[in-house]
């Protein structure tokens, strides 16, 4: 089980009013142990602080909470140990800002329980996701129960929102009414309060990944036989081929891989990029193959091409439209992505789609290893125009049409009969031209 390390810094000089900085932190370790999730904190104390020594814990331990508990100015910044006993030193928010910058990999949120300490948090939220600061003076007591109840929500799985507002109500609650408006909860640009820093089985949770399912358009066959093309004689089956129908008909034809996208986060994510991985090429012909009908995947309202070669890598989609930079997705918001596929060279990939997607200012990559697929690209060859020839006289296309689903205009449909018309599969279709033809002049 992974820890959450509360790193929590002191520094009261003395010739700078005395706090009781003890009394805080046996408040908080007294709320933290008595919490329903208190093996899953790590306290690390640090006195006396320097501000040489912020640096020297932030390497050392890694925390996700830092703490500090000492004096702040709203223009001079925090207040830490001077190099001379008993002398105060003066770190500017500037500064302050700046550190965690560069060490903010494992930081989820500080807490700065020090007066006047908004100007600090401000320059601190700019890269960590939580900041709580004062706007004001606060009382040693009210800064004391304050911090004690925060700490107790979030020893009890509460989010980072809740255990403020527990901090605020503490206060109302014991009568210090002077100091409930002081605490400040700061919140990085795309990230929600409503954040748990435990999950339920105790383990740090960041923002969640999206909800991803994917497929091709393609045939339902059962099995499909293919032979190598360095070896003609020979065949054999490939399992779960996807042996997939054009979805448009001009020029040239390819398939369409469908991708659907939710996030389920409270906060807003955007998807970057989209990608295909191929993890193995196989020059091969089908023979035969044994199936039903087609499947389709659904329709999409953004579209993207990509092109694939006969070599294992990773390549990119490029967007149709050129009229935006990223998708933005709020929570539970979906999205339907279409991917032209296309290839030089005809066979069998081995594909697996992916996308890259932000969060505030963390980027990830999501591979779909749930969805990995045997691919089978030629869109010359015979056994093409015969699935067409099928679909075409299934009557399927006629339905879609007239049921105002398919995106095709009359060019398309002129293009995919005039395909097969030249092509020894014509007589399969033409009884179903002619539902087709009406659906698209009722359209």
């Amino acid at each position: 089980m992974n820890k959450i390390k509360v790193l929590f810094l002191a520094a009261n000089p003395t010739n700078t009013t005395r706090l009781a900085i003890d009394e805080e932190l046996r408040d908080i370790l007294a709320r933290v142990q008595a919490a329903e999730y208190r093996d899953a904190f790590e306290m690390i104390v640090a006195l006396a602080v320097r501000p040489d020594d912020v640096e020297q814990a932030l390497l050392q331990h890694k925390p996700v909470i830092v703490h500090f508990s000492g004096h702040g100015s709203d223009l001079r910044g925090l207040v830490f140990q001077g190099d001379a006993a008993g002398e105060a030193k003066f770190v500017s928010a500037n500064a302050i800002g700046d550190l965690f910058k560069l060490l903010k990999k494992n930081v989820r949120m500080v807490f700065l329980n020090a007066c006047y300490s908004e100007e600090q948090a401000n320059a601190i939220v700019r890269e960590i996701d939580f900041v709580v600061g004062m706007r004001d003076a606060i009382g040693d007591v009210a800064a004391r129960k304050f911090a004690a109840s925060f700490y107790r929500g979030l020893g009890f799985g509460e989010t980072v929102g809740t255990a403020f507002r527990l901090g605020i109500n503490a206060l109302k609650r014991d009568g210090l009414v002077d100091d409930e408006n002081v605490p400040a909860l700061l919140v990085r640009r795309d990230i929600s309060s409503d954040v748990a820093l435990l999950s339920d089985d105790n383990e740090r949770i960041g923002p969640l990944p999206p909800v991803v399912s994917a497929d091709f358009d393609h045939l339902n066959a059962t099995s499909v036989e293919v032979s190598p093309k360095e070896h003609p004689g020979q065949s054999f089956c490939v399992k779960d081929l996807r042996i997939t129908r054009a979805a448009s008909f001009g020029e040239r034809s390819a398939p369409f891989l469908r991708l659907v996208v939710t996030n389920k986060n409270t906060y807003d994510m955007s998807v970057d990029k989209l990608f295909v991985d191929v993890a193995e090429f196989m020059d091969v012909d089908i023979v035969e193959y044994r199936g039903g009908g087609w499947a389709m995947a659904g329709m999409a309202r953004h579209g993207y091409t990509c092109q694939l070669a006969e070599c294992s890598g990773r390549y990119e989609c490029v967007p149709v439209s050129r009229n935006y930079d990223y998708i933005r997705l709020s929570n539970g918001e979906m999205e339907q992505f279409s991917v032209d596929v296309r290839s030089g060279a005809p066979g069998v990939y081995t594909v697996r789609p992916g996308l890259e997607y932000s969060i505030g200012a963390e980027h990830h990559v999501l591979k779909f290893d749930d969805y990995v697929f045997k691919v089978y690209l030629d869109w010359e060859s015979e056994l093409h125009k015969e699935n067409l020839a099928r679909w075409v006289a299934s009557g399927t296309p006629g339905s879609w049409v007239a049921a105002h689903q398919s995106h095709w205009d009359h060019a398309d449909w002129m293009a995919l009969l005039g395909e097969l018309r030249c092509s020894a599969y014509w007589p399969m279709v033409p009884n179903a031209v002619g539902a087709v033809l009406e659906s698209l002049k009722r359209r």
